[in-house]
């Protein structure tokens, strides 16, 4: 058998492999976040429960002969016992999901292991298929497997693309959990947390009028901070982008706003060759970008000193921006996070085709490049 049909029944096993856990792997993440879920559900909800029946038990006292030699707690109401049955069944149901989630992260863990070794398997074929010169397509003629002379750059190039899309697809999915967690734990359990307390309010507001208003005040201040985080995650989303804006309002607003917040930093601009107005997804990915650059540098480069530089060169956006901070560390490509600001501004600039450099000299100087329109 040749190296390079030996090379791709590797490939083809590798890759199957791969597919199949990759598969798995999400099947046991979803089930594992589900159960989460309904953990947390279940908590929020045995809690309220207890607090209704305390309540109870104790607007049940007045009814009672305070020397009466019965024990009470033989005389549940109706209510009383309803809640209490409630409690037992959330309990169970809560401890087989202990279980459960104790077993997918076990299984996860598992799963995790052995793509990590499929991952190193599949580089390893690639290295050797890229010493050896092979690569691999379908003759027109009789499906031969056939060696092309620019195998190597095509490779390269073809990696490189791959990489970039497994990057944004990351983020992507992400940033979708982010949300979905937001609306989960800080919105829909407040939203179900409060929908308890109303129940609870209407049942007691006539006996304990005192409970009934305290509450209805944390019912109000629960719905006041599910607002703030609802307004919150808007601005993490750009909803309020202003795509009424030419290029040069945006970004000296942009900059005002940064002097508001930080005092402390020296803000200089340069804006004198900006006559231009990008399209609206490229004015979008600008302010994106520059968010992510400046919280960069407030929350790492403990800077002092900042400068903006946008012009228009070419029929492209140029952006040259320098703080006099510490620096980014040399490793930050392999040391920070998939989902880090930097990686993500390269990824939105990789997919408006556009470059950036980044060099730490007197502090950390970043200029990037994309088209104005397109």
């Amino acid at each position: 058998m040749s190296k390079t049909k030996s090379i791709k029944n590797i490939r083809e096993a590798n890759e199957e492999m791969l597919r199949y856990f990759n598969a798995l792997y999400s099947e046991h993440l979803a089930e594992l976040q589900s159960a989460k879920s309904r953990l947390f559900e279940i908590n929020v909800k045995l809690d309220e429960l207890v607090k209704t029946k305390n309540i109870y038990s104790l607007n049940a006292d007045y009814r009672k002969n305070l020397f009466s030699p019965l024990n009470s707690e033989g005389n549940e109401n109706e209510k009383e016992q309803g809640i209490r049955h409630e409690i037992e069944n959330l309990t169970e149901e809560r401890n087989l999901l202990e279980d459960k989630i104790e077993l997918e992260n076990r299984n996860i863990k598992s799963i995790e292991t052995r793509l990590s070794k499929l991952n190193l398997s599949k580089a390893s074929v690639q290295n050797l298929q890229n010493e050896l010169g092979i690569y691999i397509t379908k003759s027109s003629e009789d499906n031969k497997p056939e060696i092309s002379e620019d195998s190597n750059d095509y490779m390269e190039a073809s990696d490189t693309i791959r990489q970039h899309g497994k990057n944004i697809l990351m983020i992507s999915t992400f940033d979708k959990t982010y949300t979905s967690t937001v609306m989960d734990k800080r919105i829909r359990s407040e939203i179900a947390s409060n929908s308890h307390k109303l129940e609870m309010i209407r049942d007691v507001i006539r006996t304990d009028p005192n409970r009934a208003k305290v509450t209805i005040d944390e019912v109000l201040s629960n719905s006041k901070n599910i607002m703030l985080v609802i307004d919150d995650h808007l601005k993490r989303n750009f909803y309020y982008f202003d795509d009424k804006k030419n290029i040069r309002s945006l970004i000296e607003d942009f900059v005002v706003d940064a002097q508001d917040k930080h005092p402390g930093i020296v803000f200089d601009t340069d804006l004198n060759n900006l006559n231009i107005q990008p399209t609206y997804i490229r004015l979008l990915t600008l302010y994106k970008l520059l968010d992510i650059f400046f919280d960069n540098i407030y929350k790492h480069s403990k800077a002092s000193h900042v400068r903006l530089s946008v012009s228009e060169v070419n029929g492209k956006i140029d952006v040259y921006l320098n703080d006099n901070g510490i620096g980014i560390p040399d490793n930050y490509e392999s040391k920070s996070p998939w989902y880090s600001g930097l990686k993500r501004a390269k990824e939105l600039i990789y997919l408006l085709d556009g470059n950036i450099m980044l060099t730490n000299e007197n502090g950390t100087t970043i200029r990037f490049r994309y088209d104005i329109n397109g």
